[in-house]
């Protein structure tokens, strides 16, 4: 009789742990899709935004999502000039959700791209002609403006770009992992641990990029 006992409890318990881990995974794909914005903060504590869109998974398990990081630099270039801009740092990238609807993400680092903000760059454009028109021998007196901004951005980007491609390639999750665990959607909120048990908070906004972003035909 004892042992009957037991081995009831024991089938009982294992049927609810089940039924409490079970989650649906196609109502989390379809609440996923969408805008997401949070903050996060930089090695040295200076935070900034980040929204991701999540667009919908074709298969019931995996999709893409882009990936939107607004920061800025205040520093100068290799001339002395300063420059302080405001830029974004855009990424694609895929997801994939598990049975129990935890979410591992891919970065694709070939399709990162930084683009600062025009005024900003209209500043820093500014300061380089005067910095330029006082030297003995000008380096961009020839050039038009869009020239200069595009051999700006250039160095920009070039400054940086490695730097940001490993970043990401070192925040995709590996095999078995999931940088996005115990994932729930509720009232505009999602919320979700991170891989070091950081449990955090992201709230929805308006999608910032059109839904048919990533077919093949665009």
């Amino acid at each position: 009789m004892k042992h009957f006992l037991k081995t009831a409890l024991m089938t009982t318990a294992t049927v609810l742990a089940l039924g409490a881990c079970s989650v649906d995974r196609g109502k989390l794909l379809n609440d996923l899709v969408g805008n997401w914005m949070s903050t996060e903060a930089t090695d040295d504590g200076k935070e900034y935004e980040v929204a991701r869109q999540f667009f919908a998974s074709k298969d019931g398990e995996t999709g893409n999502f882009i990936e939107d990081q607004k920061r800025y630099v205040d520093e100068a270039d290799g001339n002395g000039v300063p420059y302080r801009l405001h830029y974004e740092v855009i990424v694609c990238g895929t997801y994939r959700m598990d049975a129990s609807g935890n979410v591992s993400l891919q970065y694709d680092t070939a399709t990162v791209a930084l683009i600062p903000e025009e005024e900003d760059m209209v500043a820093y454009q500014t300061r380089v002609r005067e910095w330029d028109a006082a030297q003995e021998a000008s380096l961009y007196a020839d050039m038009d403006d869009m020239e200069l901004e595009d051999v700006l951005l250039y160095d920009f980007e070039a400054e940086r770009i490695e730097g940001k491609r490993s970043a990401f390639a070192n925040r995709s999750d590996k095999e078995g992992q999931a940088s996005i665990q115990g994932l729930k959607i509720e009232d505009g909120k999602l919320t979700f641990k991170a891989s070091d048990g950081k449990a955090l908070s992201w709230e929805r906004i308006d999608d910032f990029f059109e839904e048919d972003f990533f077919d093949d035909d665009v």
